[in-house]
């Protein structure tokens, strides 16, 4: 006897699903502004990053910064295409596919969301201590005639 394995899918209200891309979008919006400023900073301590002895470390910090605000970019993108999609779910109109398929891409993108979150609190830890280092060292050189 073969059994039939129906999926179950959580079928979230459209409310919250706007919601949640609103939170999104507006957490993305900061992060931008925040990289704004981390680039701010990178140019106030190009001298440091560029003649010290982790000049290596310093390049590859910056290029996965530049890597993190091109993916940004796309995630917001993505995002606010998938917002205004949410009227598949709202119009009284019953279309199980497409309403289907936009779950599921809400569901893709939150997978995707969460993990650029992850990889960019791990890289801002890293970014700030690359920069706290280079205060320092500014610091002993200014205390050292």
């Amino acid at each position: 006897m073969k059994r039939k394995v129906i999926a179950i899918q959580e079928w979230l209200d459209p409310d919250s699903l706007h919601q949640e891309t609103r939170s999104w979008i507006s957490v993305i919006e900061f992060i931008g502004d925040e990289q704004r400023f981390l680039n701010e900073l990178v140019k106030d301590f190009t001298i440091e990053l560029t003649q010290s002895s982790n000049f290596e470390s310093s390049k590859r910090t910056v290029s996965e910064l530049l890597s993190l605000e091109s993916e940004l970019v796309v995630m917001k993108e993505k995002v606010q295409l998938h917002g205004n999609q949410l009227k598949i779910m709202t119009d009284k109109v019953d279309q199980l596919e497409m309403e289907s398929a936009y779950l599921k891409t809400h569901k893709k993108l939150s997978s995707q969301y969460t993990a650029y979150m992850q990889k960019y609190r791990e890289f801002k830890t890293g970014f700030f201590k690359m920069i706290t280092d280079q205060l320092k060292q500014r610091k002993t050189k200014k205390l050292t005639p």
